[in-house]
């Protein structure tokens, strides 16, 4: 999870302190660089004791030390990823339709080049091998994510890659049957709580010695640590104040297809052979409603 995401989340989980830090440094944004420590505390009606003890509380030894990494954190994003178009709230009540439908063409355009720009080929790499030698794969997610983990799931039986969803009550059933021949796949944006699903499943699948592969949010998190290959999900939205998930999907989605596709490429051939025939013998009721030149 990026250092904004988590100061974001924790002005919004709690009603002290942190909120009014935590909503400065939001407001404030590179400009919190130019100001001391006392400054802060100031126009935040704290204390310098209290800005310490929420930097640690985010993970840093110190004000000075988190105040660097944010603003590092911000500089990067606006160098590397510059847009003219919000990924929160990319269209209002009063925008045209034309307008509405650009924002969303260029939020899906960025966010795929974004995920392409942070890929490590060799990691890529690393996780198709995982997935092919592996005897069945499970993929584990929530909400979306799972709606997600569906489609790539077919895309995988489609080409005879064992691929297993469980309804979310038997995730844990699901992960005690996975052995050191299996492979799992976890898609979480946040990758945080070890008691979060379905990160408490990590400590299972390290007990049976099964190889896990994350789609997980860029920066530190409890997943990314304990996962073998790691693609990392590029968003530049906010973890609450946003239309939907535009952004977030279009990474998952685009990462998931790049796993699909190296795949494929594997035995191209028999593959394509494969599917052309398998979509032939199910499809036998869909009908073309225009006839082909």
């Amino acid at each position: 999870m990026l250092i904004s995401q988590k100061i974001e989340q924790l002005a919004v989980k709690h009603d002290d302190s942190r909120r009014v830090v935590g909503t400065y440094l939001l407001n404030e944004g590179i400009d919190v660089e130019s100001r001391s420590m006392q400054q802060v505390a100031d126009e935040t009606f704290t204390s310098k004791s209290t800005l310490v003890r929420i930097a640690k509380q985010l993970g840093f030894s110190g004000w000075n030390a988190l105040v660097r990494a944010y603003v590092d954190e911000l500089k990067y994003q606006t160098s590397h990823f510059a847009t003219n178009v919000d990924h929160n709230v990319p269209f209002v009540k009063t925008s045209t339709p034309q307008a509405i439908l650009d924002a969303l063409c260029q939020i899906h355009m960025e966010s795929v080049w974004q995920s392409r720009q942070t890929q490590n080929v060799g990691t890529i790499i690393h996780a198709t091998d995982l997935i092919w030698h592996s005897r069945r794969v499970a993929l584990f997610g929530i909400s979306v994510n799972e709606m997600l983990l569906k489609l790539f799931q077919r895309k995988l039986l489609t080409i005879g890659i064992p691929a297993l969803m469980v309804p979310q009550a038997e995730y844990k059933l699901l992960a005690h049957s996975l052995t050191d021949h299996d492979c799992a796949i976890m898609v979480s944006y946040s990758g945080s709580g070890k008691q979060r699903t379905p990160m408490n499943l990590i400590p299972i699948l390290e007990l049976k010695g099964t190889p896990i592969i994350a789609l997980t949010s860029e920066g530190d998190n409890y997943l990314r640590q304990h996962a073998q290959a790691v693609l990392s999900i590029c968003s530049q939205e906010k973890l609450y104040t946003k239309v939907s998930t535009f952004s977030t999907e279009s990474s998952i989605s685009y990462s998931l297809d790049c796993l699909f596709a190296m795949l494929f490429a594997r035995d191209y051939d028999r593959n394509l052979t494969n599917k052309v025939a398998l979509e032939e013998s199910i499809e036998t009721n869909r009908y073309a409603t225009k006839e082909t030149l």
